[in-house]
């Protein structure tokens, strides 16, 4: 049997083998005036201004989420004769709808695993030696969790990801400066000045923008020292929530965490200082992984490989 994987993100889309990402674009599709699909992902983003754009997993139900899988099915010829396909699915609000769809049009095995689960196995840490806590920030998604003896034992997710610290600075460029800016300009910012403490010579950049007005391009300095202001608000309702799932751990479990520390993974980890930010906040030991936004694909590549053998 022939497996692939999905991974439905808030942000972005990925579609996998067991050997290399075949899709990550976008989770935004085009529509026509009668509510079909015409493009989906980079090419849906496109047609904005032309035609009406969504955003396929923040829908009330999963019926173009569906349509999205649909084409990408076609397009890479996942279902083909004399040949059994299953689909592994990670992410996503609609997990039971999405299971039944995959069986619908014809996959032979459907698997979902939780996010943080393959996030782990991605990482490649022991899971079996005493317990460990993981901690997944995410574009998309925050979760938690403690493994022992390859199992998740306990585990919560937070509201709030990658995403809206995407939104709160786009928020704080629009109201000091009344200006929009591009996701390429927002994806630099993080790059570059994307910091979590104040700095004694903070970096700066430029920032290009368009004018909400008279949609000129203009352009300003932004300081890491102004990021790391903005988003403090986030880091501190991550640390307020950590430390309440830590607390609430059966006592040898807390104790055992406390000393060993809590592993980190996940695109947000790009962030400077986070880890230790974290640290400071509430005194226990973090670390990050090697490649942190590589957790979730090497994951379920390796669950994939797993399954081909």
């Amino acid at each position: 049997m022939k497996y692939y994987a999905f991974d439905f993100g808030t942000t972005h889309i990925r579609l996998f083998n067991e050997s290399e990402v075949l899709f990550d674009e976008p989770s935004l599709a085009a529509l026509n005036d009668k509510g079909s699909i015409i493009a989906i992902g980079k090419e849906a983003r496109q047609q904005r201004g032309n035609r009406r754009v969504v955003n396929v997993t923040r829908q009330k139900n999963a019926d173009l989420l569906c349509q999205y899988i649909d084409e990408l099915c076609r397009r890479y010829r996942l279902f083909r004769l004399l040949t059994k396909t299953g689909i592994l699915f990670t992410g996503g609000r609609f997990t039971e709808e999405l299971r039944r769809h995959f069986r619908e049009i014809g996959a032979a095995d459907v698997l979902y695993e939780k996010q943080l689960w393959v996030a782990a196995l991605g990482t490649q840490i022991s899971l079996n030696n005493g317990y460990t806590c993981l901690l997944h920030i995410g574009a998309a998604a925050t979760a938690i969790g403690v493994f022992a003896d390859n199992q998740l034992l306990h585990d919560d997710t937070n509201s709030y990801s990658g995403l809206h610290i995407d939104q709160m600075i786009r928020t704080w460029i629009r109201r000091n400066y009344s200006l929009n800016i591009t996701d390429e300009m927002a994806d630099t910012i993080i790059k570059t000045i994307g910091q979590t403490m104040a700095q004694p010579q903070p970096a700066r950049m430029y920032v290009q923008g368009f004018d909400r007005t008279t949609q000129q391009i203009r352009t300003f300095f932004m300081d890491e020292n102004q990021f790391a202001s903005i988003i403090d608000p986030i880091l501190n309702e991550w640390a307020r929530w950590i430390y309440s799932f830590i607390v609430h751990l059966p006592s040898l479990q807390e104790q055992e965490i406390t000393v060993k520390g809590i592993v980190c993974c996940g695109g947000v980890l790009r962030y400077k200082n986070l880890t230790r930010s974290f640290q400071e906040r509430l005194h226990i030991p973090f670390y990050t992984v090697k490649n942190p936004e590589q957790s979730v694909p090497a994951g379920l590549m390796h669950i994939l490989q797993t399954l081909e053998n």
